[in-house]
């Protein structure tokens, strides 16, 4: 159902962010980080859908690397000083996060070496699709269909609907 949904897609952004935690010792950091690249994946994913009338899919990253603000979408991003204002303040209150947060004290050596190991090793299956992933992001459970990427990420839902279309091509 939608819980199942929703998990899905908080699965992903828990594995960077137990990865982001293990690099930088700091919760609040570790999900703000996380909370911004997943609002910005959102952000170009609702551009793309307004102007191109298709869901963001993985290609477009690879595109946008490519190009580094030179693509499609690139004349469609607001270059007004409210937009730009936002930025600054969000990249503000991160560097705020990160400097006024302690670091936790239970995370050192060891627990953070099995932290990044174990976070780096579930984004790996689960970049590849491999097993148990496969299953929980079976087509079936998300009513994902490759042929029409708007329904399928409607239905499955942007991170899980990325996963899938990576796992397709």
């Amino acid at each position: 159902g939608e819980y199942g949904i929703a998990l899905r897609n908080a699965l992903p952004c828990a594995v960077l962010g137990s990865v982001l935690l293990a690099l930088t010792r700091r919760f609040a950091l570790s999900l703000w980080l996380c909370g911004l690249l997943v609002g910005a994946t959102y952000a170009v994913n609702a551009l793309k859908l307004r102007h191109l009338r298709t869901p963001l899919l993985p290609m477009d990253f690879s595109a946008a690397a490519q190009n580094l603000g030179h693509g499609v979408l690139g004349h469609f991003v607001p270059r007004d000083s409210a937009a730009v204002l936002a930025c600054a303040a969000a990249v503000l209150v991160a560097v705020v996060l990160a400097l006024r947060e302690r670091p936790l004290a239970g995370l050192r050596r060891v627990p953070r070496a099995i932290l990044f190991a174990v976070g780096i090793a579930l984004g790996g299956t689960l970049l590849a699709g491999a097993a148990p992933w496969d299953r929980l992001y079976a087509r079936e459970l998300l009513d994902f269909q490759p042929w029409a990427p708007r329904y399928s990420m409607d239905h499955a839902g942007l991170v899980a609907g990325l996963l899938r279309y990576r796992w397709e091509m």
